[in-house]
């Protein structure tokens, strides 16, 4: 079975997501690089920014998150790209900010943070959008989300468990008047999606879940394999 390729902008593996994917993909092989692996942690402490526009939050192998600068990323998604092996022809990246291309050609890589705008552009459609951001993206989340509802309403959240619950957020919003929701961090996982929708009665989408059923329709084979026969 051809396994599926995922980059991660911290370190691998992501036990908050694969199992998300999973669900979905089945037996498909899952195999997870990431940008900071390899490095110390006074390296990656080097990468390490203040909260804000100038960097990202994500993930490490310990379970602790960092906010990394988005300026260093590109070479380090390249050689995190160059690793995976060459059986893997369909990769994704587990984040939802806009990130680089790897230059690795014969590789189909998923945009999420695409797949996650499309999929709210075609339910939002004039319902109140109520984002569900992590703490330090929630100043910037506007400059991402008012494309799709200039009155959209945003509320913090932290799926890695060091700040405030999802259920909190996901009533806040939808208190305030929120009709949609839609978590924003590839870090939400199915649970976090099923934890709103039952604190709010509302509809959530959740981009791990978007993104493993995009990973299913394009199936085991992608273009560049079937070019070749």
């Amino acid at each position: 079975m051809t396994p599926v390729g995922l980059l991660t902008i911290g370190q691998s593996p992501r036990p908050d997501v694969e199992p998300t994917l999973a669900e979905v993909l089945g037996e498909t092989p899952l195999v997870c690089e990431g940008a900071l692996d390899g490095l110390t942690r006074e390296q990656i402490a080097e990468l390490a920014v203040p909260a804000g526009p100038a960097g990202i939050e994500t993930r490490l192998a310990d379970g602790s998150t960092i906010v990394v600068r988005r300026d260093a990323l590109p070479p380090l998604l390249r050689s995190a790209a160059a690793r995976l092996p060459p059986a893997v022809r369909l990769a994704a990246y587990l984040c939802t900010g806009a990130l680089p291309d790897t230059g690795r050609e014969e590789l189909l890589l998923l945009d999420s943070g695409a797949l996650l705008h499309g999929t709210v552009a075609a339910a939002a459609r004039g319902r109140r959008l109520g984002v569900v951001s992590l703490p330090s993206d929630l100043a910037d989340a506007p400059g991402s989300w008012a494309r799709h509802d200039p009155g959209a309403l945003y509320a913090a959240a932290d799926p890695y468990g060091h700040g405030p619950s999802v259920a909190a957020a996901a009533c806040e919003l939808a208190e305030s008047g929120a009709a949609l929701l839609v978590l924003d961090c590839m870090g939400f996982g199915r649970e976090h999606q099923e934890e709103a929708a039952r604190a709010c009665a509302l509809p959530v989408i959740c981009p791990a879940v978007v993104l493993a059923h995009t990973l299913a329709a394009l199936g085991e084979r992608t273009p560049y394999e079937t070019e070749q026969e």
